[in-house]
């Protein structure tokens, strides 16, 4: 072993270095990383020295992925491969545009480097074909693209029969001026191990999905980071989603998102017209919603008060969907239908939930606040408020009735539905009593009437 001077003085080491596959200019190149390959669309190498090492870089992305080919082993598919790309003009990939065919049953990361508000390197058009068949008793893959641009994709994926589990990331470490992922059309009706689409910290655009048919078969969607954005040129179906760290859901007008299981959002951004969640849980929390959108969830939807409020600051509608805040009343009033009890019966006792389980047919849909509208002369009006996590009903929720009612014979009163005894009553005059739900019943919170 030999020495240079090295940086401040320093002596440093010079390793040999093995013959490896053709460097150019004569001289040897260095044995590749075994799992880790460089990409630079400005090699002087030729095709058939090249090998991914750093003196030998592969020329395209398309030929490290023809380079790849199946695992052969199982601990060669549950490997990392890992191509890093060098600087490149998109025009300089040699061939051009680019065709990747994606090596099944593997674990792969395209990354690159990407500084500031240099946006380096870059394909479009480009065309992708991932056919995940099965291969070495593999169990998972994933496709990972990182810190880089593509325009006007085309991208397919398919798998078969004993195929592995199929994950796909976008990524562009934090910074949407170091990735953007615009996909012309992305198709895979014919992959039936799809699990999820990671998007983090990077622009993406998708201007026609065609998922498998069968909702079960879907991808997840997960888009999170302060610079993410998923912008969706046609309505789209997902099976479950998944949303936060202020990433922006973007759906052009008229379109629809639909997910298949559930939505969750935390800290998200909706510009889209209309959710539908077929069935399982809908939760936003602090998420802004920047138009009006119509939301439909026949297994309810709970909002935290900043969401409720941005929700219902943009003209946001909800139908018949069940809609619950975190803390009641007090943190966002959900209206419920109005109680009338003037044709007495039991329009004198109706039972209210938050949730509306269990309640009264007229209030099936819940709610936090009621207004009493119109009330038997000289009778009783008793509402009962169902306690209990069955009717929605958490420790510290509010409900508040409001009374607009003025006759004078007419009395009102409201009890928690287990224990019976009433502890508000409104005689004569219009006013309002708010519950709090504490210590597992509804007890009195506050209470008024007007002046008389």
């Amino acid at each position: 072993m030999s020495f240079v001077a090295g940086i401040k003085g320093r002596s440093l080491p010079i390793y040999p270095v093995s013959p490896g596959v053709g460097g150019g200019g004569g001289g040897g190149s260095s044995t590749p990383l075994a799992r880790l390959r460089w990409v630079d669309g400005n090699t002087t190498v030729p095709p058939g020295s090249q090998n991914g090492s750093e003196s030998a870089p592969y020329d395209s992305p398309e030929r490290w992925f023809a380079s790849l080919g199946a695992p052969t082993t199982l601990d060669d598919s549950a490997t990392w491969q890992v191509g890093v790309m060098a600087p490149t003009a998109a025009s300089a990939w040699n061939p051009n545009p680019q065709t990747w065919t994606i090596p099944p049953s593997r674990v792969i990361l395209l990354t690159a480097f990407a500084q500031g508000l240099i946006i380096d390197p870059a394909f479009s058009p480009i065309t992708i074909v991932w056919n995940n068949t099965a291969a070495a008793g593999a169990t998972y893959s994933r496709l990972g693209f990182e810190r880089f641009v593509m325009g006007a994709v085309t991208m397919t994926l398919s798998d078969g029969v004993g195929s592995p589990v199929a994950d796909m990331s976008l990524d562009g470490s934090g910074s949407s001026e170091l990735a953007f992922f615009s996909f012309n059309s992305f198709d895979y009706s014919a992959m039936n191990n799809a699990d999820a689409l990671f998007i983090a910290g990077c622009g993406v655009v998708v201007d026609a999905l065609t998922p498998n048919a069968t909702p079960g078969l879907q991808f997840i969607l997960s888009v999170f980071g302060v610079s993410a954005e998923y912008n969706a040129g046609d309505s789209e179906s997902w099976f479950l989603v998944s949303v936060g760290d202020g990433a922006i859901i973007d759906f052009a007008g008229g379109t629809t998102l639909t997910a298949q299981v559930g939505l969750s959002c935390l800290s998200g951004q909706w510009s889209v017209p209309a959710i539908t969640v077929v069935s399982g849980p809908t939760t936003f929390e602090s998420s802004r919603f920047l138009i009006p959108c119509v939301l439909t969830a026949p297994g309810g939807a709970v909002f935290d008060g900043s969401s409720w409020a941005s929700f219902r600051e943009a003209g946001s509608t909800y139908g018949t969907t069940v809609v619950l805040v975190v803390g009641g009343y007090n943190q966002g009033a959900v209206p419920g239908a109005n109680i009338d009890s003037s044709g007495g019966g039991p329009a004198l006792t109706p039972s209210l939930a938050l949730n509306g389980v269990g309640a009264s047919a007229a209030f099936t849909q819940g709610g936090n606040w009621y207004t009493a509208t119109v009330l038997s002369a000289g009778d009783t009006t008793t509402v009962s408020l169902l306690d209990g996590a069955g009717a929605g009903a958490e420790e510290g929720d509010t409900l508040q009735i409001t009374r607009t009612d003025a006759t004078a014979t007419a009395i009102f009163q409201v009890q928690d539905a287990t224990i019976g005894a009433p502890f508000a009553r409104l005689t004569g005059l219009p006013g309002f009593v708010k519950a709090v739900y504490h210590g597992g019943a509804w007890v009195l919170d506050s209470m008024g009437t007007a002046a008389i």
